[in-house]
């Protein structure tokens, strides 16, 4: 048996022996690698609790309803209405908050600065929703949403364009004809994050048409396990309205969970499976398939160069699961290196193509390090260099394994 010190010797001495067959290796696993890892980072930051929507495992969501009677269909989100008189008394969730976004125009109290921005209308339990991080005060409080108070959140962008590097909490600004105090201000959020991202949160009491607008629906559980409580709540609710309401019908698509939501889901019929999880099942099958047949190629080329040194490890007492065992060990650490490239590579592609991974993000956005940088992407990294590396060398170390001692040396 090999120790592993021997082994990684021999396996570094192989690779500098064959400089056109370990370029070509360690190429084709960063080439794989790095195609994989954006297509998952992009659908894990779509879809994972990650900060500051890191609730996302135990949120659902309803954006909109359909509303239909005998002269007309509406679809939209959902109305104050509807939500007041039968959403609001879900008893499966634990939390609920209402969401709509707007770009408004805003200004400072002195009219000497006006810019476009995006608002959003929440309520008080939205802050448990979301965390938030605060450079300074703090959000507005139940009290304050009762009562319809002008008060607002700012992010630290829009605070150091309308006041500099004064703080601005205590400072006002006019929109919609309202003067609006600063209560608090948050770090910078990025638009990968629909729910969290925004310039300025404010009441949605404090407008005077809100009973009049759309919001989406959050709702928090407890569990995951509370997803098809609530589900069944949702649907008693669309019979009592039809019940209550002779000739008219209120659909709400959803609940959805955050994954349903992202790939537009837009029916409440249950499946197992969606679309969108064959599509990623069988592009992940071939981006694994198409590099590990072209590097068991490779490997099989580099083997057959040791079959002698193979027979005279067996002349010495050398198993076949020995033999297989150390030419995966060796390939290993080639697709490891591959790996760790192939992992950098993909952290490059996702800064210059995030304008075409996520559709309609600013130029200038940024994606946050915490969303690419996590347990979750280095154990993925770990696991695919793993089955590539047993599927790429299996075949070929099998083949070299059957070989007798005298058909090794001979060749």
């Amino acid at each position: 048996m090999i120790n592993r010190d021997t082994m990684l010797k021999q396996t570094f001495y192989l690779l500098r022996k064959n400089p056109f067959i370990t370029v070509i290796s360690v190429a084709g696993t960063a080439v794989a690698i790095m195609m994989i890892m954006v297509i998952l980072m992009v659908e894990m930051i779509k879809t994972i609790p990650i900060a500051p929507e890191n609730n996302r495992d135990k949120t659902l969501y309803i954006r909109s309803e359909m509303y239909k009677n005998k002269s007309s269909t509406n679809c939209g989100l959902v109305s104050y209405k509807h939500y007041n008189d039968y959403l609001r008394y879900l008893e499966n969730a634990k939390l609920k908050t209402l969401l709509t976004k707007g770009q408004e125009i805003i200004k400072t109290s002195s009219g000497s600065k006006r810019m476009e921005c995006t608002c959003s209308y929440c309520d008080d339990n939205y802050w448990k929703f979301i965390s938030f991080d605060f450079v300074e005060g703090t959000h507005f409080n139940r009290e304050d949403f009762a009562a319809g108070l002008n008060k607002a959140v700012i992010s630290q962008k829009l605070s150091e364009e309308l006041y500099g590097k004064k703080s601005a909490v205590g400072k006002t600004f006019i929109l919609n004809n309202k003067k609006y105090s600063v209560v608090g201000i948050v770090e910078n959020i990025s638009p990968i994050f629909p729910y969290a991202y925004s310039d300025i949160w404010i009441p949605y009491t404090s407008s005077f048409n809100y009973e009049k607008m759309g919001y989406s629906l959050l709702l928090l559980m407890d569990s995951k396990k509370d997803k098809a409580l609530l589900t069944q709540e949702v649907r008693e609710i669309e019979q009592k309205f039809t019940t209550i309401h002779e000739g008219e019908l209120l659909t709400y698509l959803g609940p959805y969970s955050q994954r349903e939501q992202v790939h537009n889901k837009w029916n409440n019929s249950p499946t197992k499976i969606t679309m969108e999880t064959i599509k990623l099942s069988v592009i992940l099958f071939f981006l694994f398939l198409i590099p590990a047949l072209n590097l068991s190629g490779f490997n099989l080329s580099r083997i057959k160069k040791r079959t002698e040194e193979i027979g005279i490890r067996k002349a010495f007492g050398a198993t076949k699961r020995s033999i297989i065992r150390q030419m995966l060990q060796e390939n290993l650490i080639t697709t490891l290196i591959g790996g760790v490239l192939g992992l950098l590579l993909s952290y490059i592609a996702l800064y210059f193509l995030r304008n075409h991974l996520f559709i309609g993000l600013p130029a200038d956005a940024v994606i946050p390090l915490n969303a690419i940088v996590s347990p979750y992407i280095f154990l993925v990294v770990f696991l695919a260099c793993i089955l590539l590396s047993v599927i790429s060398t299996i075949v070929p170390a099998l083949r070299a394994a059957k070989f007798t001692i005298a058909e090794s040396i001979r060749s």
